[in-house]
């Protein structure tokens, strides 16, 4: 974790699980100035080992739905080769889900606890010591089989809308521009399936967290604002003024949220243009 000279004497970071507002994981790390860091505790982090539900044991397992093909899901038919490459990761990813879930329930997880400190403090510790919470847990302890009940609610909200949007874009009848919408929105699902699969720290994406942000070059774009549903709800949800829900697709007059989720996947679309003139 990175800080600087104005920033606060401990940093830290919090892992939203599943979208959710409460639950997840953290970590903080101790600049040298904070007494936990003059006392020997440089950083500590807390979270569930169910964290690691859908890891696989293949070297380079960066999570599900990853794959930056994905977001060509709703590739019109003529980009046939776009289309199955997407397709047929969309597909493993669903059935690592599937397996994980059915595979874990009667499975317990347990919150694990992780600590960096000094060899002074460590030598000065003594290794049975241990402190006991009484009757107050600082973590909440649910059955697993609920909990991936709510995992997979979770996720079926965010594929099914995907489902939908793959079904419609199928259509040889549509023209380039429902073809553009049909993309933004599964980049918009996917985007939001991703976050929540893989538990990202939700706070450090602005395009899915703030409600308007300013990027790099210093322009002012338009974000999701999970931020609030998640403040109100406890979840995130997608805001109702960004999207015609009858139609199921990013309010058309939003250019500069549009311009800003295109994914590189579009480009097939100029070429295909191109190719028709």
């Amino acid at each position: 974790m990175r800080y600087s000279i104005l920033s606060p004497l401990i940093s830290s970071e919090h892992f939203n699980w599943n979208l959710t507002g409460q639950s997840g994981s953290a970590r903080v790390e101790t600049r040298q100035s904070h007494p936990l860091r003059k006392g020997g505790i440089a950083y500590a982090q807390r979270y569930n080992v169910n964290k690691d539900l859908f890891a696989t044991a293949a070297k380079r397992d960066y999570g599900l739905f990853i794959e930056q093909h994905l977001e060509g899901l709703a590739c019109p038919p003529s980009l046939l080769d776009a289309w199955i490459v997407a397709s047929r990761q969309y597909r493993n990813a669903g059935s690592r889900i599937h397996h994980a879930l059915d595979g874990s329930i009667s499975t317990s997880f347990s919150v694990r606890e992780e600590y960096r400190i000094s060899w002074p403090l460590f030598v000065s510790v003594h290794p049975l010591t241990s402190h006991t919470h009484g009757s107050h847990r600082p973590f909440w302890v649910l059955p697993t089989a609920h909990v991936n009940e709510f995992m997979r609610w979770e996720f079926n909200r965010w594929i099914s809308a995907i489902d939908f949007v793959r079904v419609r874009a199928s259509s040889r009848e549509l023209g380039w521009e429902d073809h553009e919408r049909n993309m933004i929105m599964i980049t918009v699902l996917l985007r939001s399936l991703k976050a929540s699969v893989n538990c990202h720290h939700i706070a450090r994406r602005s395009q899915l967290f703030k409600d308007t942000y300013t990027n790099r070059k210093g322009k002012s774009l338009k974000g999701l604002d999970f931020e609030s549903s998640m403040r109100l709800s406890g979840l995130a949800w997608l805001p109702i003024d960004l999207f015609n829900w009858s139609d199921f697709h990013l309010q058309d007059e939003l250019k500069i949220y549009l311009n800003q989720l295109k994914s590189k996947h579009l480009i097939y679309l100029n070429i295909c243009q191109i190719e028709t003139i």
